[in-house]
């Protein structure tokens, strides 16, 4: 599974001259149940307006309370009415949040 999100300024052409933000994220469910979230390098100059990106799996069974981001890091995950959610911080970086 894969989606796109784009911003540009919305008022000007400076999109022509790279004043944009792609970024194509991707998911997918291991053998195992895991669900990971891959948040990838950023395309385009223009800065965002967020500092969190805020995961939400709809239809997901958690299997412990918490997501793992990178490497090091776990935040908590919340239960929700379709199923759990992670909020996680942008840092800019490529990172993966992996729900489990």
């Amino acid at each position: 599974m894969h989606g796109d999100l784009y911003t540009d300024d919305g008022n000007s052409f400076n999109f022509r001259h790279g004043k944009y933000l792609h970024l194509h994220l991707t998911c997918s469910l291991a053998a195992d149940g895991a669900l990971t979230v891959t948040i990838p390098v950023r395309e385009g100059e223009f800065a965002s307006w967020w500092t969190q990106f805020r995961v939400e799996a709809v239809g997901f069974v958690a299997h412990t309370s918490k997501a793992s981001v990178g490497e090091s890091t776990t935040v908590p995950l919340e239960r929700t009415s379709l199923g759990y959610a992670v909020t996680v911080d942008d840092n800019g970086q490529p990172q993966s949040v992996v729900l489990r």
